[in-house]
This record gives C-alpha cells, sequence and structure tokens, in this order.
C-alpha cells in the first residue's frame, strides 16, 4: 500500500475562507445591532375632511377639520394622545384645537361648495366621526378620530397649513414624530 503525502493547503485558500468568515461575522453583527437599535416613532397620519363655515351666526370664522390616526411603532411606554397635543400653522401664526361639540351646528361646506355639514349630529350620534380621544398607546396601538380648528378667516379659502405635534411617552419625554398627509 501506498501512502500518498498529503499536499499541504495553499496559503491563499486559508486567507480566503478566513475573510469569508470575517465578512460573514460582520454581517451577523450589523444585522443583530439593527434590528435592536431601530428608534421607536409615532405615525401620524392626516387626512383634510375640509373648510368648513357658518352661513352666518359666527361671521369671519372657518374651521379646518382634520380626520387623525396616531400609531405608536415602538415605543415600549405608553405614547400619550391628547387632542390638544397637536397645532395648525397657517400664515405663520399656530392654531391649537378647537373643540367638536361648540362648533356651530351647521357649517358649509367650503371645500366642496355645496354641503351642509351638521356637525353636532355627527359627533354626537355618528359612530365613525368622533372627535380623537385623549389615550395611553401601547406598542403597536393605534387611534383615529376627528380634530377641529378654528381659523379668523374672513375670505373663507382654503389656505396652506403645517399640522404638528407634540406627542410624548412615558414621563412625558418628546417622541419622535413622523407626520404624513393622505390624500
Amino acid at each position: 500500500m501506498s501512502m500518498e503525502a498529503r499536499k499541504p493547503k495553499s496559503h491563499k485558500w486559508i486567507v480566503t475562507s478566513v475573510a469569508i468568515v470575517v465578512a460573514l461575522v460582520i454581517i451577523a453583527s450589523l444585522v443583530i445591532l439593527l434590528r435592536h437599535t431601530t428608534q421607536p416613532f409615532v405615525e401620524v397620519h392626516y387626512k383634510t375632511v375640509g373648510w368648513f363655515y357658518d352661513n352666518g351666526f359666527l361671521e369671519n370664522k372657518t374651521y379646518l377639520i382634520l380626520r387623525i390616526t396616531v400609531a405608536n411603532k415602538g415605543y415600549t411606554e405608553q405614547v400619550n394622545c391628547r387632542p390638544w397635543s397637536f397645532s395648525v400653522t397657517i400664515d405663520g401664526i399656530t392654531y391649537e384645537p378647537w373643540a367638536l361639540g361648540s362648533i356651530p351646528f351647521a357649517l358649509y361646506n367650503g371645500t366642496t361648495g355645496t354641503n351642509e355639514f351638521n356637525v353636532s349630529v355627527l359627533v354626537n350620534f355618528a359612530p365613525y366621526f368622533h372627535a380623537l380621544p385623549s389615550v395611553g398607546l401601547s406598542n403597536n396601538a393605534s387611534i383615529s378620530g376627528y380634530i377641529a380648528f378654528e381659523i379668523p378667516n374672513p375670505n373663507f379659502e382654503e389656505k396652506a397649513f403645517t399640522l404638528t405635534s407634540s406627542l410624548t411617552y412615558g414621563n412625558y419625554l418628546r417622541a419622535e414624530i413622523k407626520v404624513i398627509e393622505e390624500n
């Protein structure tokens, strides 16, 4: 029986193998690190329901009504969702929310130009039209509702606005917020 002498592995093969192993370890470490360091945030979606105004009782008042959905995306502590955590800025002026229940009963819809909008009936009786409630949102929970802003606007024109929010979590720490407008 003859024994063949084993050829030693080439130096190039060893270096290549070590480089592949090191690269795989680095990639696996980055994947684990990214999974555990994803920053939590709150996602706020909003849609403009319309710009409404009264047909005579409250002259020069326009109401901007928005449908808002707030979702906790990763905070382990509850996110404090309150209607007064939102504001809109129009022409450099910031407006706070207006209580939906205190809006005049019938408003003209300036957005569509035709519809009457009976706020009190919708707020009190329609399950799909409710004010954004004050709640604590657990991780992956969401809530929807409506917010109104009273804007002095004698021309009843739609204006560009910026929606901002100061939502907090835990012991009133400021949450990272992503605001998305829906069409």
